[in-house]
């Protein structure tokens, strides 16, 4: 298989990805001793948390109804900031969704403002060089982090001394849980901030990267574009609709599985459901059911035995079920994660595209 390029082990002859979790920790948070502990919290506590949350469907119903709402007054606040009615497409999308994601998961007590904003997209561009240890190259991120960690820690310290997190004006339930966790688990302050920051990260720059090139992809063709509005805008036409329900919207659920095709990062995590030998070059390789193992997502995708014309974005590849491609192995993260994932990048986009719409070709 052209995906399969190389495989490695750790010392214990085990798959894992426990060593890039740790470096991730510390390159998004800066915490020094303690990304081990943080880790652990996170996997064993913090996140099945925040899965049994989300695996209640009026919930994660609730918490996508609250993010569209909380999109469309950020869309408006964005827009308005802009008098010239112009505006670059990466810093339209990235602050919509920051203060949108911020708002709908932490509330407004955590204060977004547009430091903080600056101070993220910063942050994000230079993970690469915080995780590689080259730290002078991205000496303004550093000044960045203590900003964005000062800001968690003092969100968390009337929740640190007092009663939780059931006091916090307009906390998400997922977050609320997670701080328990944290909180249960004799986390510090600052640890618990390091563990948010990581959390924060994890739910924006995902959905950042596949909306910028969705949008990006449906503004360079304008016969995409206008199909896709079109059916959009059907959706006035529906006495009760439902933005969330995907089969209302085949053209536009068909683009956001080619985006996730066509744009996903090169490689992702998975756990081994079965002991499985791999061979490679004639080498055989043994992978054990319940290790990771990291895949190189991108040559799957553009395998052209699978995929025809596997450069091109296609906005109608997945627009018949009959005739449709696999669906595109994006990420990992569980069956709830990845379902609110699809919820907030269906309300991102419907309520972007009728931005773009009413701005004819402005952004």
């Amino acid at each position: 298989m052209n995906s399969i390029q190389f495989l490695q082990k750790n010392s214990f002859n085990t798959f894992t990805s426990h060593p890039l979790q740790l470096q991730l920790i510390k390159a998004i948070s800066g915490v020094g001793d303690e990304p081990q502990f943080i880790c652990e919290v996170a996997n064993y506590r913090v996140i099945p948390a925040i899965k049994r949350s989300l695996a209640a469907p009026s919930l994660s119903s609730g918490l996508g109804k609250a993010f569209d709402e909380e999109l469309r007054l950020q869309i408006s606040n964005t827009v308005d900031s802009y008098p010239c009615g112009s505006f670059q497409l990466a810093h339209f999308v990235g602050r919509v969704l920051y203060f949108s994601t911020v708002n709908c998961l932490f509330g407004p007590s955590f204060h977004p403002d547009l430091q903080s904003y600056e101070d993220f997209q910063l942050l994000d561009s230079n993970i690469p060089n915080l995780s590689s240890g080259l730290h002078f190259v991205g000496w303004r991120a550093l000044r960045a982090r203590d900003r964005l960690m000062n800001k968690f820690v003092s969100y968390l310290a009337p929740i640190w001394h007092e009663n939780g997190a059931d006091n916090v004006e307009e906390i998400s339930r997922p977050i609320g849980d997670a701080i328990s966790e944290l909180k249960g688990s004799q986390c510090s302050q600052q640890q618990a901030a390091a563990a948010l920051m990581c959390m924060l990260y994890g739910a924006i720059t995902n959905l950042q990267y596949m909306t910028f090139w969705l949008m990006a992809n449906l503004i360079t063709n304008g016969e995409a574009m206008g199909r896709v509005c079109d059916e959009i805008d059907g959706l006035k036409l529906c006495e009760t609709p439902d933005i969330l329900d995907s089969s209302i919207t085949p053209l536009l659920d068909s683009a956001i599985q080619e985006t996730l095709r066509w744009a996903a990062r090169s490689s992702t995590f998975r756990i081994v459901e079965t002991d499985t030998e791999i061979r490679t070059n004639g080498v055989a390789t043994m992978a054990r059911k319940g290790e990771c193992v990291m895949a190189n997502i991108h040559a799957v995708h553009y395998d052209p035995s699978t995929y025809n014309d596997p450069e091109m974005f296609k906005v109608d590849r997945y627009f018949d079920p009959k005739t449709a491609p696999p669906k595109p192995i994006a990420w990992g993260g569980g069956e709830q994660m990845v379902s609110l994932f699809m919820i907030d990048i269906r309300s991102t986009l419907i309520s972007m595209l009728s931005v773009q719409r009413k701005a004819s070709g402005s952004i």
